[in-house]
């Protein structure tokens, strides 16, 4: 996780029971997600926004789930969300 290309924001790896709230992007630089989450699990993203980027969240991780995301506005990332096929 990070790394060249990384924004200043948020990763969360082998976390519980997160809720991100109200959270904001102002700026978003290189290719890399606003916000990764690696084994992470019953969590609530909400009331999110972010500036214009490639990728707002990336969930990696064989223990990721139960991830939702409410009444965010990620209108302005070319994709919202990106992780792997059939996870829950």
């Amino acid at each position: 996780m990070g790394g060249a290309g990384r924004a200043p924001e948020p990763d969360f790896d082998d976390v519980r029971d997160l809720t991100l709230d109200g959270f904001h992007a102002g700026t978003a630089t290189g290719t890399a997600p606003i916000v990764w989450m690696h084994n992470v699990a019953d969590t609530f993203v909400r009331g999110a926004r972010t500036a214009a980027a490639d990728l707002f969240l990336r969930v990696t991780g064989a223990r990721s789930s139960g991830i939702i995301l409410l009444a965010n506005d990620l209108s302005r990332a070319r994709k919202a969300v990106e992780g792997p096929a059939g996870q829950k």
